[in-house]
């Protein structure tokens, strides 16, 4: 997830890092504050609860396919999944939504 040169620096130190510096080397997402730690992961899990599953769904296979499957295989993924979301239901509805300037109501279909 880090570079070499960082993860070296890591583990043969072996000093304990923050978790701003943690944030900084991309292995944290996002730090919050502990009393808004609830209310963040709510926000965080509504997000992807409203968000199109579909799409979702096929975008989270192609980031773990792609660490062993070769590029034709991932490009062959890539029209599939694009097929796949362009077809279902949500797709749809992301369409006439941008279409009509509202937001989508995406049912996972």
């Amino acid at each position: 997830m880090v570079p070499a040169n960082i993860a070296c620096e890591l583990f043969f130190l072996g000093d304990a890092i923050n978790a701003q510096r943690a944030l900084e080397l991309g292995l944290l997402n996002y730090v919050v504050a502990p009393d808004e730690l609830v209310t963040e992961t709510r926000k965080l899990a509504e997000r992807l609860r409203d968000g199109p599953a579909v799409s979702i769904a096929a975008a989270k296979q192609a980031v773990y396919a792609s660490q062993h499957d070769t590029l034709e295989q991932m490009l062959q993924y890539e029209v599939d999944a694009q097929l796949r979301c362009f077809e279902s239901d949500d797709g749809r509805e992301g369409v006439r939504a941008f279409l009509e300037k509202r937001s989508p109501q995406f049912t996972g279909r």
